[in-house]
């Protein structure tokens, strides 16, 4: 049964038909998301019907419930559109929402993830089993693992499945070499349920002491990559795979070891739709954003090549500050946004107006590193520079990951040095001043 999907409506339609399909995507504008399930060839019949004053279609395979919407609401009869299995051995879910788009009020899925997305975070109610496969299909990577399906970029902001604008909010790990005990399921949980956020960021440093391109345990750390990824996944939460340069400076150092690294996780994560992939993080020391244009070039078609729809985050020259240089030069890609990073204590107005500015041009900006303090990561939280970020944020609804998750033993580490707990459970008195506001951030926003 194809999932066919109508950006204008909202409505998810299932059909056998190929010419169906093919009519519907390439003359009407409906999107293919794939298979959705098997259908036997026979079984009990499931009937298509279709309602003239909203425009949806409605599937049912009791024939009481058909002839009443025939008869007493003037639905129109499309007949047999497919057989449940009398097996039932893949069961189909049906998901209805009064205050969705008359077109879209119900929703079927074979999906206990999309299940569990909408009924638990969108108001819809689940009705239970409403027919069943004879197995699972080719599930449509458009349902996600994350909490707004796949993600795509449109215009200066992200967007849902639906095409609706959403904020992904969330936490760096630090060096995933140096503190891989906080990558578990727990502690991800406890910042989703307790402080709102939607996002992990997985950072994992290419070439200081550990690194991925210098001596570090690159089996070790693709399965701590993993894990997080697996975690977050399990969470209906989005993952960043950050590789994060910085005492390499310039991208181009270590080009063909992210080359092939970024072919292999868009490989493994290709249909997990809740991925995107940080592929620079700061490119600094003079490196030039011609320097950072040719290595992303590179980066991004083999990432294409497996995922072509993943949202990939590009890193900026300076420390990911001069997002200017690439509002006048953009990566001719499609789903790409472009890094700023802050320190609260350090950058201050002239960074600011240069994010308006970016963000007025059209650039696409994702804030996937910032702290209220300095930019060594140390110094108090300066309160008044960081009140003005968190209204640029607001207003211009940009998408943003605090950094970081540890207890090191500096002003932008989160918790307390003297908190040994990595896996949840956390009070407000265990968290540094960086953390509180972060906090505080992400239950406003």
């Amino acid at each position: 049964m194809y999932r066919l999907y109508n950006l204008s409506t909202g409505e998810h339609l299932f059909t056998a038909d190929e010419h169906e399909k093919k009519v519907l995507t390439e003359t009407y504008h409906w999107r293919y998301e794939g298979i959705g399930w098997y259908a036997p060839a026979s079984g009990t019949p499931v009937y298509r019907l279709y309602n003239t004053s909203t425009g949806e279609h409605f599937y049912t395979m009791d024939r009481n419930e058909r002839r009443v919407l025939i008869s007493q609401y003037r639905w129109t009869d499309e007949n047999l559109a497919f057989y449940s299995d009398d097996g039932h051995r893949y069961p189909v879910y049906r998901q209805f929402n009064a205050a969705a788009s008359p077109r879209a009020c119900h929703n079927y899925t074979g999906d206990t993830n999309e299940v569990r997305v909408l009924t638990g975070n969108h108001g819809w109610k689940n009705e239970g089993v409403c027919w069943y496969g004879t197995r699972e299909g080719e599930k449509a990577k458009t349902q996600g693992r994350g909490m707004y399906g796949v993600l795509s970029v449109s215009g200066t902001d992200l967007t849902d499945v639906y095409g609706n604008a959403v904020r992904l909010k969330g936490i760096s790990t630090h060096g995933i070499a140096w503190y891989p005990a906080y990558i578990n399921q727990g502690a991800f949980q406890y910042f989703r349920d307790q402080w709102g956020a939607n996002t992990i960021r997985l950072a994992m440093y290419t070439a200081e002491y550990g690194g991925y391109c210098t001596g570090g345990d690159r089996a070790k750390l693709e399965a701590l990559v993993d894990s997080g990824v697996q975690a977050a996944s399990a969470l209906g939460m989005y993952v960043i795979i950050d590789w994060h340069i910085l005492s390499d400076s310039n991208p181009k150092t270590y080009q063909s070891q992210a080359v092939d690294f970024f072919r292999r996780m868009s490989a493994k994560y290709a249909d997990y739709g809740n991925v995107l992939y940080e592929i620079c993080n700061e490119p600094n020391g003079g490196t030039t954003w011609g320097d950072i244009r040719s290595y992303a070039d590179a980066v991004i078609q083999v990432i294409r090549a497996n995922d072509p729809d993943s949202v990939i985050l590009v890193g900026t020259p300076t420390w990911s500050q001069d997002i200017d240089k690439a509002a006048s030069d953009r990566l001719p890609y499609n789903n790409i946004m472009y890094s700023l990073h802050f320190y609260a204590a350090t950058h201050k107005d002239q960074l600011r107006s240069r994010l308006v500015s970016a963000h007025n041009s059209g650039l696409p900006v994702f804030i996937d590193e910032f702290s209220t303090v300095e930019a060594s990561g140390n110094g108090n939280v300066d309160y008044a520079s960081a009140e003005a970020w968190k209204q640029l944020i607001l207003q211009y609804h940009l998408s943003y990951v605090g950094w970081n998750l540890s207890n090191k033993n500096e002003s932008s580490a989160i918790l307390r040095e003297n908190v040994t707990s990595v896996s949840g459970g956390w009070s407000d008195g265990d968290f540094k001043a960086s953390g509180l506001w972060l906090k505080g951030l992400m239950q406003s926003s």
